[in-house]
């Protein structure tokens, strides 16, 4: 878990996490330079708990911050088989680990990545109205969109492994980059559509109840507020999981990264049918991007 002043919601996520039924946790929190009352309440926590940990540290930054959980965590728990990340305002149901173990244990010879469904919720827990787009579990598809959060994802330690060698200055969010990691490095990612985690809405970060207009924007901004970022994901993937990349795979990310400079390419990215996802919004939006360079 990242914290950053997260007093008003900590301790139910907290308690939630540490009444998760039949498995055996540890729970690793990184406090990202907190000013409110986070700090003390999380030290409140760890000298309760002997599974608890803290690394209180100056703020680097969301995506910087679970890297560094992930690498302080592969070091301090090596008979650990699984990993999530944690937000501090959600609200865990007692059987989200126990449910992604269980899906996850059928094999540990590959990366594996499992999420579940989840149940939007305000301020106060109360329901509000929880809309699903599909994932489509290939690279290409998760490069065209990617809407899984990382809150619903567990992971089994091969993953953890490869999600820890990427640049951490280089990738766009830690969720995005593990679930596309998993799938260029042949991995397996499973989807439960049970809603075991209820996902807190609040202030400037609800996405629950919005217009048509209001989604068409935010879909929008996807593809121009970060001018080349699809584009530099699919090279960071490049370099940094060469040697894991299917043939297809590599192809694809070439184009990906090489599509500015090369007519043909972009009409691959254009034309062909494998750069899709569950959304013809996302679809349509993927190659305007590309054919104006804004990928």
């Amino acid at each position: 878990m990242s914290t950053y002043n997260g007093e008003k919601y900590l301790q139910e996520q907290l308690d939630s996490i540490l009444k998760q039924k039949d498995v055996d946790i540890h729970l690793l929190i990184r406090d990202d330079g907190s000013e409110d009352r986070t700090r003390s309440i999380l030290k409140d926590y760890a000298a309760k708990y002997s599974n608890v940990s803290l690394l209180l540290e100056d703020n680097i930054g969301c995506k910087q911050s679970f890297m560094r959980l992930g690498r302080v965590a592969n070091e301090m728990f090596p008979d650990a088989r699984y990993f999530s990340f944690a937000d501090q305002d959600d609200v865990w149901k007692e059987n989200k680990l126990s449910a992604a173990i269980m899906h996850l244990s059928s094999g540990m010879d590959k990366p594996m990545l499992y999420f579940c469904r989840y149940q939007l919720v305000n301020a106060e827990l109360q329901p509000m109205k929880t809309e699903f787009v599909g994932q489509k579990l290939t690279l290409t598809g998760a490069l065209v969109l990617f809407h899984v959060p990382g809150c619903s994802m567990t992971f089994n330690r091969k993953l953890l492994e490869l999600f820890i060698m990427a640049d951490e200055n280089m990738i766009s969010l830690h969720d995005s980059w593990i679930f596309r990691t998993c799938l260029a490095c042949g991995g397996v990612v499973i989807c439960d559509d049970s809603r075991n985690l209820l996902y807190r809405q609040h202030g400037d970060n609800i996405i629950g109840d919005a217009g048509m207009v209001t989604k068409w924007k935010r879909r929008f901004r996807q593809f121009v507020s970060h001018r080349n970022k699809i584009s530099n994901q699919a090279k960071l993937l490049l370099d940094t999981y060469g040697d894991f990349l299917s043939g297809s795979d590599r192809i694809n990310l070439k184009y990906l990264a090489e599509y500015r400079r090369k007519m043909l390419y972009r009409l691959k990215l254009v034309l062909t049918a494998r750069f899709t996802a569950h959304s013809m919004t996302h679809n349509v939006l993927f190659r305007v991007a590309a054919i104006t360079g804004r990928l």
